[in-house]
């Protein structure tokens, strides 16, 4: 078979450049380059293999399988190569591979732009390399249609301008459009010398369309504006229409997912690497945040948050004694927005290079400004006062329902009734929110296992499987069924994240001591609200313990690591006495100050961007095949109008639609084919009867080559002829087939040739 002139190398490779360049704009979603390599490795190889296939002669499917197969051994070679053996995949690199593709829906939810370079975030990327590469091809060199090649791109271009960073706004979209406009050409260029014209004895002059320039500088035109305007997209009116969750830039508020989601990998991956040092006067849980929106697969903080100064407001005091220190801080690798702090922080000053700060009150959260992606080489002060409670003062406490904070105590509708049924035998007999979160906590400690060798995750399914099956997992899963079950009993409780005080390195003349905290220093506890005490923290993890809080707990402090170093010798410091002026507890805010739903806001809003692009894909599916079957319908009369009363237009006519019926087929004529070496050749592939084919093609090669009027009887055979091949063809039809009927894009082509041709006669 003949290549058609579409398939030039040029062309191929200018396909394949498209295909590189923006997926290379994926850098503005990732932190890190590193996913560049197989990533792009993996396009590069899908365009090489479908290329070979389809110059062999092979079809859509075969290629798109073969080409799958060998993306997917790149991926395992890899990521997955101490899973394989001499290379192939084993049960163990499947189980590797659906457990970090399964982490991939959690991850989104759970983290922000940049993301962080996961290994199953990686393998659905090279996926995603792999649909594009196909896609492109397929459209550019099996049907001719360079608009719907470059669509993909566009696509992927589109969302990346939409949810990426304001990094490289103008040069990656830049180098795409410049591909996709020499590939455009070069693909025009290459139809525009093949197209054949039924009946020509000369053959037409290889020149380029008349029109496309116009149409190449308009498309340039497009990409600088569009280029221009990307940076607004980051916090502008179109991210916040596509994206509702994006905060307006003036209100101040601060959507921040939940940081749990890298527990996991501090703890196995990076156990070492030191994350920040920090300097202080106390010892403490150095804290990242309180997470208290659960919409039953996520835990998360969705709040208002304030420019932090030298003085933080407080929400949830304690009216018992307090205790004030300070801590300096160096972050070095913690990649993320959050600053660790004691809790509660009402002091913040930068130290260095002055940076922006911002304080959410409601979970005592500081986080860096908008103007930075992470904490990573910032330096900073913070004063914090610390409560001193004691066992006998907690348990003097009730909950006063005016005074519980909103939203606290929120729990998913779907919430399986199991768990809070095993929360009321856990604290029958107990009274008051101190005995029943006490009791919550020793049940969890005395009945379970800590095992860093469980499946990640705190959904409910998980949570079932933790409680009721394994009974073994890490701080995660205890902290997320303590702050679960508790709410059951209707405690108000949050799940914090932070760092365990990590390893002590030295201490100096003032007695302030200097710790590194490393990855295997991550964690997670549970606080719960007490009305007069405000929020206190709970250790339910086995071999976990918060300093300061062994007199409530009756938990030593404890870090369960390899590293773990005792609080040094310092000299005794007399505690401060407290103040005859007790504060009393703030009061709560009015309802969700962020104007927002409680618990699953988050879920919320991703359902329903989910359904927003489902909906809009399945409009814009059916409109495009309406639009395609109204323009072959179109194509058809304008075809008849121009053959009128003239039979032997007519038989061109009738010919040209049965090569029409016969592209779903994948049967095309060849270029240096004649009617009937066609029609010889059609009818045996269909094993259908020869003689209408040869009739029809005989008639045709007549009126193309004869001149002059077309005999009756001629005429009569062209009507008997294409009549009897065009109900065979369609009564023969699979539902695959069908469906490239449907799709096939040939039609908006034949259309941009007719806007060509209005505009050069114009």
């Amino acid at each position: 078979m003949m290549r058609p002139a579409t398939r030039t190398p040029a062309g191929e490779l200018l396909a394949t450049a498209v295909t590189l360049a923006t997926l290379a704009g994926g850098v503005r979603l990732f932190d890190g380059t590193s996913f560049l390599a197989p990533v792009l490795g993996a396009a590069l190889l899908a365009h090489l293999v479908v290329a070979l296939m389809r110059r062999a002669g092979r079809g859509v499917a075969l290629s798109a399988l073969v080409s799958l197969v060998g993306v997917a051994g790149l991926q395992v070679w890899v990521h997955y190569p101490q899973t394989t053996t001499y290379g192939l995949p084993r049960r163990a690199t499947f189980e590797a591979i659906g457990a970090d593709l399964g982490g991939i829906s959690q991850l989104l939810r759970s983290s922000q732009v940049p993301l962080s370079e996961d290994t199953g975030l990686l393998v659905a990327a090279a996926a995603v390399a792999w649909l594009l590469a196909m896609l492109s091809d397929w459209a550019a060199f099996r049907v001719g249609a360079r608009g719907e090649a470059l669509a993909p791109a566009v696509i992927l271009l589109a969302l990346v301008a939409t949810f990426g960073t304001s990094d490289g706004t103008i040069l990656y979209p830049t180098i795409s459009v410049a591909c996709a406009v020499a590939f455009a050409l070069a693909h025009a260029t290459a139809r525009s010398a093949a197209r054949p014209v039924v009946g020509a004895v000369r053959k037409r002059r290889v020149r380029l369309p008349r029109g496309l320039v116009t149409g190449a500088l308009a498309v340039g035109a497009g990409a600088l504006v569009t280029t221009a305007l990307l940076p607004s997209l980051n916090d502008g009116p179109l991210r916040t229409l596509l994206d509702p969750s994006t905060p307006a830039p003036e209100s101040g508020r601060k959507v921040v997912l939940s940081p749990l989601v890298a527990v996991p990998g501090q703890l196995l991956q990076n156990p070492d690497l030191e994350l920040f040092v920090v300097r202080s006067s106390g010892r403490s849980y150095w804290r990242l945040t309180a997470l208290g929106d659960f919409d039953g697969a996520v835990w998360s903080l969705d709040e208002t948050t304030g420019a932090a100064s030298e003085s933080l407001p407080t929400l949830a005091a304690t009216s018992g004694p307090v205790s004030e220190f300070t801590q300096s801080y160096r972050i070095s690798a913690l990649a993320a927005v959050w600053l660790p702090a004691a809790y509660q922080p009402v002091a913040f000053e930068s130290l260095g290079v002055s940076f922006e700060a911002s304080f959410e009150p409601i979970s005592s959260t500081l986080l860096v400004g908008s103007g930075r992606t992470d904490s990573d080489g910032l330096a900073y002060t913070v004063q914090s006062a610390v409560p001193r409670l004691e066992e006998s003062f907690l348990r003097s406490l009730r909950n006063d329902p005016a005074d519980v904070p909103a939203g606290f105590v929120d729990l998913p509708a779907d919430l399986r009734p199991s768990l809070a049924e095993v929360a009321l035998q856990v604290t029958a007999g107990r009274d008051g929110p101190y005995e029943q979160a006490l009791a919550l906590q020793d049940w969890l400690r005395d009945g379970f296992e800590y095992d860093l060798d469980v499946a990640p995750g705190h959904s409910g399914d998980r949570l079932e499987a933790f409680l009721f099956t394994e009974r073994r997992g890490y701080c995660e899963q205890f902290a997320a069924a303590f702050a679960t079950l508790a709410r059951t009993l209707g405690l108000p409780t949050r799940v914090a994240v932070g760092f365990t005080p990590g390893v002590a390195l030295e201490t100096d003349a003032s007695g302030r001591t200097l710790y590194s905290v490393r990855g295997q220093h991550a964690h997670a506890w549970p606080e719960v609200y007490i009305s007069g005490a405000g929020w206190v923290a709970f250790e339910p993890t086995p071999g976990r313990g918060a300093p300061g809080a062994e007199s409530y707990t009756f938990v030593p402090e404890q870090q369960d690591s390899p590293l773990e170093s005792p609080a040094p010798t310092v000299p005794d410091q007399p505690a401060p006495a407290p103040s005859n002026e007790r504060p009393e507890p703030a009061a709560p805010p009015g309802g969700n100050e962020s104007g927002e739903e409680g618990g699953g806001t988050s879920t919320a809003r991703i359902l329903a961007l989910a359904g927003l692009a489902l909906a809009a894909a399945v409009a814009a599916g059916g409109l495009y095949a309406a639009a395609t079957a109204g323009l072959r319908s179109l194509q058809r009369r304008r075809r008849r109008r121009w053959a009128g009363a003239d039979a032997v237009r007519g038989a061109i006519v009738a010919w040209e639609e049965i090569i029409d019926l016969l592209r779903p087929r994948r049967i095309r004529p060849h270029l240096s084919e004649t009617p009937l070496e066609m029609a010889q050749r059609t009818a045996r592939l269909l094993d259908s009867a020869p003689e209408p084919w040869h009739r029809l093609a005989f008639c045709v090669s007549v009126a193309a080559f004869a001149g002059g009027p077309m005999p009756a009887e001629l005429q009569r055979q062209v009507a008997t002829a294409s009549s009897s091949i065009s109900e065979d063809l369609r009564e023969s039809r699979t539902a695959a087939q069908r469906l490239r009927g449907v799709v096939d894009p040939r039609p908006w082509g034949l259309l941009m040739d007719a806007v060509r041709r209005r505009g050069a006669a114009g």
